[in-house]
């Protein structure tokens, strides 16, 4: 009963401020998504009983779907290379979701809900009329939650809090997660697991090095406690994509942020250096990342290989796809075991055929194209602020990632980065303010392309306010 009375206040609090068009529903839905899986373990413990469908684990998925409330009614302010953006999404998650409801009925609704969710919270995102601002404090949000969470990590490494370790053995991870003893387990801090763990801390701590906005109050010293915690989850692939987000940032932006970068990387290194062998249980950390040196007798590295190989097999045999549901925990869904029906888990680009098939794929991967050029046309017009520059570094490493996991499955700051990088009112009002600056009759057919009707200036709402909040 505890768990449906928070459910609701959460579910609550998250209508609320959708129905009132708030900038703070992007800040509210990455809180809800970082914690909610601690605070579903403490319900759980305290009950005495782990329950696998909780309802806390679904307050993520409701709370970014609600963001359609204001989305779809913007639709239309839109300019059309965006639109093509969510059509092409929505054209791949149908197909999938139409062969996945053929093959395993209910199970493939909950999938719909995951891969649907992230669409909505984009598309409020690029409809909010967000200024600068505002769109950095998404980031640095994320920032403070990566932070927050990394604070938990050390002191449930260091402790291994009661309702942690009942949820360990109740989904029967003792061994994979290490042993229920402090120092001796992989850290998984307030989240499902150490993979989206090590996702969400990998980029969260790429965006603090990179620029100072995002890297709250804390400053080096948050990014130094984000990046032990990384390496507490012994995520290789986390580490791997951290340090590409930063070194492919210098790349494409011609080194921009080139001094942050350098100096992040001195500090860390600087950390490592002297604090390394001070960690307590440093000899098991430092004994998973040397097996970078020497990746291919590395048993995680084989698996993989074998994972590609099988998946490249199954996408052969059937090129229209499994569906949605074919991979993760939809499976559950139907049986209400821990034992999913997983096609392919944890292959990537495997992953992604598989689920859509070749035509769905075709279009899920158009809608990252198009959104490619948007970004890339905002810089090569000179409109190059911090979440710009971002979304294309984040575009480029999703490249080689997608290789090991499916990071765009799911709510992430992937999609807070590329809602922010990708408002059309920005962009627009930036053409015009340059068309009037060099006197021009008037802006080109290009430019009227990408510039929606200017919304009216209003300031922020309170959240208590009678009057409506901005769009």
């Amino acid at each position: 009963m505890l768990s449906w009375i928070i459910t609701l206040f959460i579910v609550g609090l998250g209508a609320v401020l959708a129905f009132k068009r708030s900038w703070w529903t992007v800040d509210y839905a990455i809180a809800v998504f970082v914690f909610n899986r601690g605070l579903r373990r403490v319900l759980d413990w305290d009950a005495g009983a782990f329950n696998r469908l909780s309802p806390i684990s679904l307050t993520p998925l409701i709370v970014c779907g609600l963001m359609a409330i204001p989305f779809l009614p913007a639709w239309r302010t839109l300019p059309q290379p965006i639109k093509t953006i969510f059509t092409s999404l929505g054209i791949a998650t149908g197909y999938a979701f139409a062969i996945g409801f053929f093959r395993i009925q209910f199970g493939a609704v909950y999938a719909l809900a995951e891969v649907i969710t992230p669409v909505f919270a984009l598309g409020f995102m690029v409809t909010a009329h967000a200024p600068a601002p505002v769109r950095d404090r998404w980031i640095r949000s994320a920032a403070w939650c990566a932070i927050l969470a990394s604070a938990y990590g050390w002191f449930q490494y260091l402790t291994i809090p009661p309702w942690d370790a009942f949820w360990v053995k109740s989904v029967g991870f003792v061994g994979y997660l290490g042993q229920l003893r402090p120092t001796e387990m992989t850290v998984f801090s307030t989240m499902a697991e150490r993979g989206p763990l090590a996702a969400y801390l990998a980029f969260a701590v790429a965006a603090m090095i990179l620029s100072p906005r995002w890297r709250t109050p804390l400053s080096w010293a948050g990014v130094v406690l984000v990046f032990s915690v990384l390496l507490l989850t012994l995520s290789r692939a986390g580490v791997i994509v951290a340090t590409m987000a930063v070194f492919i940032h210098l790349f494409i932006n011609r080194g921009k942020g080139g001094f942050h970068a350098i100096l992040g990387m001195m500090v860390l290194f600087t950390a490592l250096a002297f604090g390394m062998s001070r960690m307590p249980g440093a000899q098991r950390v430092a004994t998973r990342f040397q097996t970078l040196g020497n990746m291919t007798e590395d048993g995680s590295f084989k698996g993989r290989t074998e994972l590609r190989a099988v998946g490249l097999r199954q996408i052969v045999s059937n090129p229209l796809g499994y569906g949605l549901g074919a991979t993760g925990i939809a499976g559950r869904v139907n049986t209400g075991s821990l034992e999913g029906q997983a096609t392919i888990g944890d292959g990537g680009y495997f992953d992604i055929i598989s689920t859509y098939g070749l035509i769905g794929s075709a279009f899920f991967f158009h809608a990252f194209w198009v959104m490619w050029k948007e970004l890339s046309r905002r810089y090569r017009a000179g409109f190059r602020p911090g979440p710009v520059l971002l979304a294309r570094t984040f575009l480029l490493v999703l490249i080689p990632a997608t290789f090991v996991g499916n990071y765009l499955n799911g709510f992430s700051l992937i999609w807070i980065v590329f809602g922010a990088g990708l408002c059309p009112v920005a962009f627009g009002q930036f053409l015009r303010h340059r068309a009037a600056s060099r006197k021009s009759p008037g802006p080109s057919a290009l430019q009227k392309e990408s510039m929606p009707p200017k919304p009216p200036e209003q300031p922020e709402r309170s959240l208590f306010s009678k009057s409506p909040g901005p769009r």
